[in-house]
């Protein structure tokens, strides 16, 4: 049994494919469970009654984290599978990945390859930063020097062509043994969108787990979904949860010199690159908004909103 939980706000025809697609599996042995976090857009009323798919209402946008751990009591499946709205499964995906993760044991953690509109293979793994890593990304470095310096959270350096044991696979797709849960626990609500897939993916290799990326089994995923919406935003929440990771698994004093450099030298860094290299006013424009509301929420306590 796969518990499929979908985390959906104002998703549109995203979540009618998405859905679809699964209905369209080889793989029946599941239940869908749809979050939606207050969404105004009616998306999940096709989906209202059907058998194997119940539907949590939120009346706000309470974050991924929350949502998710919202429907935790009631599932009773093997295993959990964090599936985005904006992506779509293969008529064997769900079959490939259960029965990979039936015969290995060892591994608490499946993903698979994730093709975009490009029919490229995406760059979804990631893995743990460093002081080091952290911090030339935040300066650019690894924008500027890619040959030189490694994305601190996304392996940019690696074609994703093979298969291979990694840090983290990416939470659009992303199944989990249930009594792994039971035993460590699921989502850090302190993120309210982004990293927190990491999170729970830092303490699975941190308690001896291991986590396998499967580049021969292949979904669809559009990438940004909603959010590519309002990225001032997108920006912010990213922001966000990369000084709630760092603040947890750093020590104090590197939090301090990594947080320092993210919020003020790495404003200026990106506010030069908008405007004198990209010459795009616009997206000077969107940096200082998502800035703006991150002051907003470390300095001045103000709440999330949609």
């Amino acid at each position: 049994m796969v518990d499929i939980v979908i985390v959906n706000w104002n998703s549109g025809q995203y979540l009618n494919d998405c859905i679809n697609a699964v209905l369209q599996s080889d793989f029946k042995d599941y239940h869908i469970h749809i979050v939606d976090n207050g969404s105004t857009d009616n998306s999940t009323l096709p989906f209202e009654g059907l058998k194997n798919i119940s539907i949590h209402y939120q009346n706000m946008n309470i974050g991924f984290g929350k949502a998710c751990n919202k429907v935790l009591p009631v599932i009773k499946g093997e295993y959990i599978l964090l599936l985005n709205p904006d992506t779509k499964i293969n008529h064997g995906t769900l079959s490939m990945a259960v029965s990979f993760m039936k015969s290995n044991a060892r591994y608490i953690v499946y993903g698979c390859a994730q093709v975009g509109d490009d029919g490229k293979i995406m760059r979804t793994c990631g893995r743990f930063p460093s002081l080091s890593t952290f911090c030339f990304d935040v300066l650019g470095f690894s924008n500027l020097f890619p040959n030189r310096f490694k994305n601190s959270f996304i392996r940019t350096d690696w074609d994703h062509l093979t298969s291979a044991d990694v840090d983290h696979v990416m939470g659009s797709f992303y199944l989990i043994r249930k009594k792994w849960i039971d035993k460590y626990g699921f989502m850090d609500d302190r993120y309210f969108v982004y990293l927190e897939d990491l999170d729970v993916s830092k303490r699975v290799i941190d308690n001896g787990g291991k986590i396998y990326y499967d580049h021969t089994n292949l979904i669809y995923h559009k990438g940004g979904g909603v959010s590519a919406q309002v990225k001032s935003k997108r920006l912010f929440y990213s922001l966000h949860a990369k000084h709630e990771y760092i603040k947890k698994y750093f020590s104090p004093v590197s939090f301090l010199i990594a947080d320092f450099l993210m919020l003020f030298p790495g404003y200026l860094i990106r506010i030069i690159a908008a405007l004198f290299i990209k010459g795009n006013f616009i997206e000077t424009k969107e940096i200082t908004q998502a800035y703006g509301m991150l002051y907003k929420h470390l300095f001045f306590k103000s709440q999330f909103s949609d």
